[in-house]
């Protein structure tokens, strides 16, 4: 690489990566007054015509201050496509007037860039051969979590689209967030309606009844595995002598025969032991 003064007129524009490149009137200004601090980066095509690699928001403004000759860096000849798509993407990825959805896709098609010059990485040894994400992250001096966030996000723009219209990154993230939850979820209730379907009305009255365990509590619950229910709902017999309060009551017989309930001196070692075996099937952050 080389740096030199060459005259603007030798330069030729190919595909630029941004197509719009705004309000540049303030930096026309912040040109003819203090000229380019960064210089351009050309690869030499000729002994006098270079192509514009990257800087061509600073071309354009140069254009139009009729300045006619800038500071560059000039790259070899055999520099490949790749490289030079690679230095003008590493270049605008440094601009701090790129929208939310700009940035993201710079940075994915920087990962995919590299990936493709160097190839995918197999292994997360430090000295394997290839190209990652967190290579991408060290490359742009970024941290790994945020580099790999934003090539989902800039991946999840292609599936969908309405993500562009959140205003920024936080709220795309916010909104992709969602949308996998309700493709999860829609996924899940597909694939239950799918199996019902398969399985005949008898089988499924009986899978349903083999759900519940009609038996003496402290029996029954021997049967529930630690740490595997999300919700417990208690309805236990209370200690306040119903048969006795109720035994001139001639409208519910039945209940005076087959309740059976708690005595009250018995009531918090009944309580106590209940609720230590609820703790025990009960799961992190269910609920009681």
């Amino acid at each position: 690489m080389e740096l030199k003064i060459i005259p603007i007129s030798s330069i030729t524009c190919g595909e630029r990566f941004r197509l719009d490149y705004g309000d540049i009137n303030s930096l026309i200004e912040s040109i003819k007054k203090e000229g380019i601090i960064q210089p351009l980066a050309v690869k030499q095509t000729s002994p006098d015509t270079y192509h514009l690699l990257a800087g061509g928001r600073r071309f354009q403004a140069c254009t139009k201050a009729s300045i006619t000759d800038i500071p560059v860096r000039i790259y070899p000849e055999t520099i490949t496509p790749l490289e030079m798509r690679s230095i003008e993407l590493m270049e605008n990825i440094c601009r701090k007037d790129l929208t939310w959805e700009e940035s993201i896709n710079l940075k994915n098609e920087i990962n995919e860039l590299q990936i493709e010059i160097h190839g995918r990485k197999k292994s997360t040894a430090v000295d394997a051969e290839g190209w990652s994400e967190r290579d991408t992250a060290e490359l742009l001096g970024m941290s790994n979590t945020s580099v790999s966030a934003d090539i989902n996000l800039a991946n999840a723009l292609k599936v969908f689209p309405e993500l562009k219209k959140a205003t920024n990154k936080n709220e795309a993230m916010k909104m992709l967030r969602k949308l996998q939850v309700d493709v999860i979820q829609e996924e899940i209730s597909k694939r239950l309606m799918e199996k019902r379907a398969r399985t005949p009305i008898e089988q499924q009255l009986l899978d349903l009844s083999n759900r519940y365990i009609v038996k003496d509590f402290f029996e029954g619950i021997r049967e529930v595995p630690d740490h595997s229910i999300d919700l417990v709902e208690m309805d236990p017999p209370y200690g306040i002598a119903l048969q006795d309060l109720k035994k001139h009551d001639n409208i519910d017989i039945q209940l005076h025969t087959q309740y059976n309930e708690v005595p009250a001196e018995d009531y918090l070692v009944f309580m106590s032991r209940v609720i230590r075996e609820c703790y025990r099937v009960m799961s992190e952050n269910s609920w009681l």
